[in-house]
């Protein structure tokens, strides 16, 4: 039996890791063709989508594309091709119960939460992150049991990870956090952190990255009065890695959205493929995989001072907390990388 035909479309980042990782992962298993509209609009996808989708067993409807939920309507309703959804993110859950960029009985959450709803309708099987995604999903679009419904964990590609190298200056402790600023990342505890650490004159915060609560965390540093808090600009992901390497703690996600309780952040894998102690907010979709002390160490979501507490635990015990670094790695190996998707998919998808 050859190939199945698999055509990969939608409004997505290319050079996103996550995607790149899936895309190459899926041509082990697929015949696939890949067509990006992202910068040519949606009128240009109703122009060219039947035309690309003919022949094909499957159409990857790539995240981002959430935000155009016309586009797998109209797949469902003028195609005879499988339509595969990457639920990675909800809409709805995003702007307004995390981000809170709309007022939960708004006319725009209406909107969020229909997209989503017809999302789910739509396609004939959905990709989930995490179970915990999976459920929620479930719980609040009535996702039925009858559709096809897969979780593929984060994979990344190893070899760019071990490749890198540190750049950091030695002769401080880094405990360093990067990401985007908004709620889910629950920066000010981190800062709060640095405020119970402010005497610890070793130890200095490096966080980089940007986003909608930039400004209010710098106001934060100043209203503090803290000097162990830099700031970095975003960079490209083969930077990124440098940065990491050097690190002497990575952070992960701290923030009080129910969202917090279900991901697994991409930042607490990378971390610790890196090889680096990863301190983040203990919820139970990582549990599942990493044992507190074991492989990671959490603490309680949204408390700046029980996380300075196992920052301040680490700096103390740091060669006692290496010893969870290679179990850490082997389970990255086993549960995320990209032969462990590949399983995934045949065991799933290829049908």
């Amino acid at each position: 039996m050859g190939k199945k035909k698999l055509l990969v479309t939608g409004f997505y980042v290319d050079n996103y890791p996550r995607h790149k990782v899936l895309i190459q992962s899926l041509k082990k298993t697929f015949i696939i063709e890949e067509k990006n509209f992202r910068g040519r609009g949606i009128f240009s996808f109703f122009k060219e989508i039947k035309k690309v989708a003919k022949g094909k067993d499957y159409i990857f409807i790539l995240n981002s594309s959430y935000r155009f939920v016309f586009l797998v309507i109209y797949l469902r309703l003028f195609t005879k091709t499988k339509i595969i959804y990457d639920a990675f993110i909800s809409f709805y859950d995003t702007f307004v119960s995390d981000r809170k960029k709309f007022s939960r009985f708004s006319f725009q959450a209406l909107i969020a939460y229909l997209i989503d709803l017809f999302v789910c309708w739509s396609a004939h099987i959905l990709i989930f992150d995490t179970d915990e995604h999976k459920q929620y999903f479930k719980k609040y679009f009535g996702v039925s049991k009858k559709k096809k419904q897969l979780i593929w964990p984060v994979a990344l590609d190893l070899d760019i990870i071990d490749n890198s190298r540190a750049i950091f200056k030695e002769g401080t402790f880094n405990v360093f956090f990067y990401g985007t600023y908004i709620p889910l990342q629950g920066i000010e505890y981190i800062i709060k952190a640095a405020k119970e650490l402010k005497e610890a004159s070793n130890i200095q915060f490096v966080l980089l990255g940007d986003g909608q609560e930039r400004k209010n965390i710098e106001l934060l540093v100043k209203k503090y009065r803290l000097k162990n808090v830099k700031f970095l600009e975003k960079v490209n992901y083969a930077q990124l890695m440098k940065y990491i390497k050097q690190a002497d703690i990575c952070l992960g996600i701290f923030g009080t959205g129910e969202k917090a309780k279900r991901v697994i952040p991409n930042k607490v894998l990378e971390c610790i493929a890196n090889e680096k102690i990863v301190i983040t907010g203990k919820n139970s979709a990582l549990e599942k995989y990493f044992t507190d002390k074991k492989e990671i160490i959490y603490c309680k979501l949204a408390d700046g001072k029980d996380l300075a507490d196992k920052i301040n635990y680490v700096y103390n015990y740091f060669y006692e907390s290496t010893s969870m670094l290679k179990p850490a790695r082997h389970k990255i190996e086993k549960h995320f990388s990209a032969d462990a998707l590949v399983k995934n998919i045949e065991k799933g998808l290829y049908l």
